[in-house]
């Protein structure tokens, strides 16, 4: 019916028309999608600054995340970095004609890692791989009170040293001997009552 009404022609100009919609559908997502590209390219770019000379480097980094600053430090420095998929964490850092192990001191220093030199003699060693594993916990400061009860069990575990040191020149079945060991039990009692508080 409608097939009859078309025709031959009708139906190859429909097909061709749907054809070049298609064809020009495919076209504008290609266009858009190498748009995105590269406009994200030069944003991740601009970002990362790495130059290399003399075995110092060059580094401006300004709110970049650190997978893609080690990535871009792999190409420049031939050093292996293994890092775990999970690791996200955006960092800045501006600075000039700084060594490599320095650089990567200021890049990790919230993080746990490990870095392996390769070379003959020590002063030839050079930066071969580094492991970074998880980020790093901040220490929490004692308060006045805590360190006061941390000082007192350091001086109380060096008397309980000395007497022990003391026990050991005498016999311990002798009264001298169990009046030591009656002040270690005294003293190691103490530092247990403290560790409760």
């Amino acid at each position: 019916m409608i097939s009859n009404c078309l025709g031959l022609n009708g139906r190859c100009r429909l097909k061709n028309c749907f054809t070049r919609a298609s064809i020009i559908f495919v076209l504008i997502c290609c266009h858009w999608l190498i748009f995105l590209n590269a406009s994200y390219a030069s944003t991740v770019s601009s970002k990362i600054r790495i130059k290399r000379s003399d075995n110092l480097i060059d580094i401006s980094v300004k709110n970049a995340e650190l997978r893609t600053v080690l990535l871009k430090l792999e190409e420049i420095t031939d050093v292996h970095f293994y890092f775990p998929s999970s690791l996200e964490k955006k960092i800045s850092l501006t600075q000039k004609k700084i060594s490599l192990h320095q650089t990567l001191k200021r890049l990790l220093k919230n993080f746990n890692y490990i870095i392996l030199f390769s070379g003959t003699n020590k002063l030839k060693a050079s930066v071969s791989k580094v492991f970074i594993y998880s980020e790093a916990e901040k220490a929490r400061r004692l308060t006045a009170s805590e360190r006061r009860i941390a000082n007192r069990i350091k001086r109380y575990e060096k008397q309980i040293d000395s007497i022990k040191r003391q026990l050991s020149r005498v016999d311990q079945n002798s009264s001298r001997g169990k009046r030591y060991l009656r002040r270690i039990q005294s003293i190691e009692n103490r530092i247990s009552r403290l560790r409760r508080e």
